[in-house]
């Protein structure tokens, strides 16, 4: 079968075989990840995941979505801890902010750094490989055109490039140090293709959030667009 599965049998089989592959007797959050699965279709896969909660096998769960009312309609639930969803400097996401807030979520940040823009390592116009899924036109994927960084957010890189490197962070790091700017349930969670960037990422906890007046000077400059209709990002 191929496609998509979130039926309940499913389900159980998928954490069965994560504890296996893994070696532990627990998971400690299992995130569904159809970003735009209905709240109706969704349902039969969280009881689940809820049964699970109470038999030992996770300690919790949580959805990868970027639509807020599919958060609400599940927040309730005692074993729901968590949501993904995409922000970064370019993308605010204040509702969904708003609605992890509300509920005490941990929220689990897809996308921190921009698929690499915010690095600013494609700001000299280089283009990413063929097979590189930034190559790829999608939706979802608003950071390249014709495989390369949009002109438009290497601009506003370099417009707001001395505040992200305040206090000795290098670019990337400042981005991750505005997310952990707001607030204390979000959780950056950015790619790394070698060690020495892993590492660096990792760095940004020792900097810790952007100072406030740095923040409140990035948001003057920032030529954001309104957040807009939820749709998967």
């Amino acid at each position: 079968m191929t496609g998509p599965r979130f039926d309940p049998d499913y389900v159980r089989w998928s954490v069965a075989e994560s504890l296996r592959r893994l070696g532990r007797d627990c998971i400690d959050v299992m995130l569904l990840h159809l970003n735009d699965l209905p709240i109706e279709h969704a349902a039969p896969a969280f009881e689940v995941l809820e049964q699970l909660v109470q038999a030992g096998d996770i300690r919790s769960y949580g959805w990868s979505t970027d639509f807020p009312p599919s958060v609400d309609a599940f927040a309730d639930r005692s074993g729901f801890s968590t949501v993904q969803h995409a922000m970064n400097v370019f993308f605010d996401a204040p509702s969904m902010c708003k609605t992890a807030h509300d509920n005490g979520l941990a929220q689990l940040i897809r996308s921190p750094l921009a698929m690499g823009v915010l690095t600013g390592k494609f700001s000299d116009g280089r283009a990413v490989p063929s097979d590189d899924v930034r190559s790829v036109p999608a939706d979802w994927q608003v950071y390249f055109e014709a495989s390369r960084a949009r002109s438009d957010l290497s601009r506003q890189i370099d417009a707001i490039r001395d505040l992200l490197t305040v206090g000795g962070r290098t670019l990337g790091q400042g981005a991750l140090c505005w997310l952990l700017s707001k607030g204390d349930n979000i959780h950056p969670i950015p790619g790394a293709k070698t060690p020495r960037q892993a590492v660096e990422n990792a760095a940004a906890t020792e900097f810790g959030p952007l100072p406030e007046g740095v923040m409140a000077e990035i948001e003057t400059i920032l030529q954001r667009p309104p957040e807009g209709e939820f749709r998967a990002r």
